[in-house]
């Protein structure tokens, strides 16, 4: 099962990057709809019509039922047999995380790191950085340019 799930995965990834760089790149010296639709052999939105969220939304925004939401229904009916049946499996979304929760486990792994250790701190110092005030200096500047001019 694992097996088949994975050529599913590498097959919808594949389509999807394929169509990414058929359709979006490169664009002529001027961009028409005739350029767009010369390129386009699948519909580009081939992965945003299967999505059965994406399908939801748009029949709530349209305050009408559609083609998207039948198709949602579609993909949602398929997950009783499938759980997660789109995000395990046709997502490319759900196909990167599963590549790269491979990749940290098996460097893990290498690295021997513990569950738990004093590097799972390491997140919350990088978030905080990230939110932190800028540098005294960049501070100091700020603050002088709140002061009312003399």
């Amino acid at each position: 099962m694992i097996v088949l799930r994975r050529s599913i995965q590498t097959v919808s990834l594949a389509v999807f990057i394929v169509l990414l760089f058929h359709v979006a790149w490169p664009y002529g010296p001027a961009f028409s709809t005739d350029l767009f639709a010369s390129k386009e052999w699948i519909p580009a939105e081939i992965f945003l019509m299967i999505d059965p969220l994406v399908g939801i939304s748009t029949s709530i925004a349209a305050r009408q039922a559609g083609i998207a939401l039948a198709v949602a229904a579609g993909v949602l009916c398929l997950s009783l047999f499938v759980p997660r049946g789109f995000c395990s499996h046709l997502c490319p979304l759900g196909t990167t995380i599963d590549v790269f929760d491979a990749t940290i486990d098996k460097l893990a792994k290498r690295l021997r790191i513990t569950r738990r250790g004093p590097w799972v701190h390491l997140k919350y110092i990088t978030y905080s950085r990230a939110c932190w005030p800028p540098r005294p200096s960049g501070l100091s500047r700020q603050a002088s340019s709140l002061r009312s001019p003399r």
